[in-house]
């Protein structure tokens, strides 16, 4: 097929590999190849050589910028070629010579630049605006970048400088144009540095697989190659009737495949064992740059795209058979499958060729056949004391390795032994096994169904051993009888064998949290029937029940002691041996309880002091001996029920032991400023821990044994003193008057009053005063 991009030339070339067991191989039609001798360029139709200006620049490694400046030219098939020298003169007119084969990166170059994609190929592009003439040079100024003439870092994008011609500035394309070649010459190197298309031309052959299909040996395999044409296979040797055709089974013309479609060689399955070996020739077309030279290298070098055809060779291949064999296996056994030896079997073929073969010890006879040939397999003598034949016709190998297998059987007299298994009761016993051995050292196995029964099939010409080989499970007991041999068809042996049922104990200790033992615990233990047995725990706390095997038993504590908390439960008690002893040790805790009794100074009454002091004295029950505990206290205001608090502070206070018994009492000690609670309850709350778990509390606002009563303390009365009764001073003299009856200063009835009065006035005082005493000293 023609390449899209050029103008056809055709050119030939041969390069020969080796295909050897399907291996993989290939050759490149770059590396060696004929192409045309020379090329004489004409006049493209683009040019960028107004007055000198291009449409870029290249900084020099002084920093100096030149104009590059470039003519199309087209090769002599009309395909657009590219120079590689920026710096000679285009080869227009002129005659190139063939030189070196161009890179792969110059294969790219012609197969994403211009003209395989003109400006027009927008959906290539994608650069609203660009002319042909702008793809052409933005594809030139890439063939100078990988001629290496310059770097793409050396491109300066602008079409003119100031003051390098005439006028001052020259700029006949303008930035719009040298924008969208810049743009395409970016497009274009991309692409050619970031792909790896190549020019070599591959050619291998897949082998696709081997298989027996309609009386033939199927070999299939496809010529692959990057590049289209077709191949020649060349056979080294020949086979009868073989063939060569195409995926859908048509013959392939000449031996001449298509390179990537499938083809395969068909050999007759009657074909004895061989190969065919044949070497494939190609005919491909390939496409190559090619540099083409000037001898006086006046002119640019330049580069053209051509396609010719490459001839490589894969020489080597095999197609490997095996002629289809195969076996025929005669299994001889008798009417319960043993093996019989003895027994003759004929195969004859349809050429009339006939082989026999006497059964061995394993009652085995083989025979090897082969494809293409129809088989009968005949039983010509059968073993002495048996009956029976056999024949199998049409006989026919469809694959090489096939096997054919047929059991053949006859028949001998049979007989039952019978054995029955019941356990110490008489009772049946299922899950018994009994094994039946004969004198060759065959056996048989039975186990006992539920009505205890085994039976096993006796043949003519044994002697046999009955020996029971497992118990049922929870039983002791075997059975052995030996000398069986059967004397007539249809004789019956029957056997009864005993067996005892296993018994054990469930022993259960019940202790408190000490180990102290406890009586008068209930204990059931249940079966998986629900049968039920009870035991209370006697003085020693122990608890006994009788188990039998193949039961689960469930132990479980039904009653309590009152004052204890805890339970026991064990199930899956399943009895293993005869005398199997189960003990348990179920542990109740006696309830943990705390009592307290709240003194001061051994008072429940107290004046409230600055030193105040209450020892509550904690009783505390259900104790683990040995372990360590911690009572906590506090102190509450019975009549807020909140934490008493003291300068701020609550009042708290604690105490840590380890338990000698039980039964414990333990003192927690109160020190606190109690000068300001003159009336009030104090109740004091205490926590029972056992490490960090609070374990029993005691906090009752209204419990009197917890509470502690503080007094206001009265301050005593000072004593008053009794006043002593002053001398009263002698009456100044009245004025005597002078009445009628009256008494007369100086008379004796005056004298008297006057004495009383002051009497009256000392006893008063002195009863006043000896009152106020009395009451400050209450």
């Amino acid at each position: 097929m023609q390449h899209k991009w050029l103008k056809t030339a055709l050119f030939t070339g041969a390069v020969a590999l080796g295909l050897v067991g399907g291996q993989l191989n290939h050759v490149s039609a770059a590396a060696d190849t004929d192409v045309p001798a020379s090329m004489t360029f004409s006049q493209g139709a683009f040019a960028a050589n107004t007055d000198g200006a291009g449409y870029m620049m290249v900084r020099q490694a002084d920093g100096s910028l030149n104009y590059m400046i470039s003519d199309s030219f087209k090769d002599s098939l009309g395909n657009y070629a590219y120079c590689l020298e920026s710096e000679r003169p285009m080869p227009i007119g002129q005659t190139g010579n063939k030189g070196a084969l161009g890179s792969d990166a110059q294969y790219r170059l012609f197969k994403y630049g211009f003209n395989n994609h003109p400006a027009s190929d927008q959906g290539y592009w994608g650069i609203s605006g660009l002319t042909d003439q702008e793809a052409w040079y933005a594809t030139q100024t890439v063939s100078w970048i990988l001629a290496g003439n310059f770097s793409w870092n050396q491109i300066v994008w602008q079409a003119s400088q100031s003051g390098d011609f005439a006028g001052g500035i020259y700029a006949p394309y303008g930035e719009a144009a040298v924008n969208r070649v810049k743009a395409a010459a970016t497009k274009v190197y991309n692409n050619v540095m970031n792909n790896s298309d190549t020019a070599n031309t591959t050619m291998t052959l897949a082998a696709q697989g081997a298989t027996d299909v309609q009386g033939y040996h199927k070999f299939t395999y496809t010529v692959q190659s990057n590049r289209a044409g077709t191949a020649i296979l060349n056979f080294k040797n020949q086979v009868a009737g073989m063939k060569v055709v195409d995926a859908n089974g048509n013959a392939i013309a000449n031996n001449t495949v298509t390179i990537g479609q499938a083809f395969s060689l068909l050999i007759p399955d009657s074909t004895p064992t061989g190969d065919l070996t044949f070497d494939i020739n190609g005919n491909i077309k390939a496409i190559v740059p090619v540099v083409y030279n000037d001898a006086a290298q006046k002119y640019q070098d330049s580069i053209s795209l051509v396609t010719g055809v490459v001839k490589p060779l894969l020489a080597g291949n095999k197609a490997k058979w095996t002629r289809a064999a195969g076996l025929i296996k005669v299994h001889k056994v008798d009417q319960d499958g043993q093996a019989l030896a003895g027994a003759e079997f004929t195969l004859t073929d349809d050429l009339g060729n006939k082989q026999s073969v006497t059964t061995d010890q394993t009652g085995n006879a083989q025979f090897s056949i082969f494809g293409a040939r129809t088989y009968s397999l005949e039983e010509t003598k059968t073993p002495a004391g048996h009956q029976g034949s056999f024949k199998q016709a049409g006989i026919t190998l469809k694959q090489d390795g096939q096997t054919f297998e047929y059991t053949v059987k006859n028949q001998i007299n049979k007989g039952t032994v019978k054995v029955h298994k019941v356990d110490q009761d008489g009772k049946a016993l299922a899950g018994a096994e009994f094994t039946l051995t004969d004198n060759l050292g065959g056996k048989l196995t039975a186990v006992t169904d539920k009505d205890g029964i085994a039976q096993f099939q006796v043949l003519a010409n044994r002697t046999y051993t009955l020996e029971e080989t497992k118990t049922p499970a929870g039983y002791q007991g075997s059975f052995k009888q030996t000398g069986i041999t059967l004397t007539k068809d249809g004789q019956t042996f029957e056997y009864t064998a005993k067996n005892t049922l296993e018994k054990g104990t469930v022993k259960v200790h019940k202790v408190d949290q000490n180990g102290k033992a406890l009586a008068g615990v209930e204990f059931t233990l249940t079966d998986n029937l629900g049968n039920k047995q009870t035991a209370v725990t006697d003085k020693d706390g122990n608890a006994q029940f009788n188990i039998v095997a193949n039961r689960t038993y469930l132990l479980k504590e039904t009653k309590s002691l009152a004052g204890y908390t805890g339970s026991f439960q064990q199930d899956g008690i399943t009895l293993a041996n005869d005398g199997q002893v189960f003990s348990y040790t179920a542990v109740n805790a006696e309830n943990v309880m705390v009592h307290t009794t709240a003194t001061s100074n051994g008072r429940k009454s107290v004046d409230a002091n600055k030193q105040m002091t209450i020892d509550d004295v904690v009783h505390a029950t259900g104790l683990i001996v040995g372990k360590t505990y911690t009572v906590k206290g506090q102190l509450y205001d019975k009549a807020t029920g909140k934490a008493l608090i003291v300068n701020g502070k609550p009042v708290i206070a604690k105490t840590t032991f380890v338990a000698k018994v039980s039964v414990q009492d333990v003192t927690v000690h109160f020190a606190f400023d109690g000068s300001e609670l003159g009336g009030h309850d104090v109740v004091v709350f205490e926590d029972l821990y056992l490490g960090n778990k609070k374990i029993a509390s005691h906090a009752d606002l209204n419990d009197k044994g917890q509470t502690v009563h503080v007094t206001t303390p009265k301050t005593p009365e000072t004593p008053v003193t009794p006043v002593t009764p002053s001398t009263p001073s002698t009456p100044a003299p009245k004025p005597v008057a002078y009445q009628a009856k009256m008494p007369q200063t100086g008379d004796a009835h005056d004298n008297v009053l006057a004495a009383l009065g002051v009497a009256l006035v000392a006893l008063v005082s002195g009863f006043a005063g000896f009152k106020i005493y009395k009451k400050r000293q209450a």
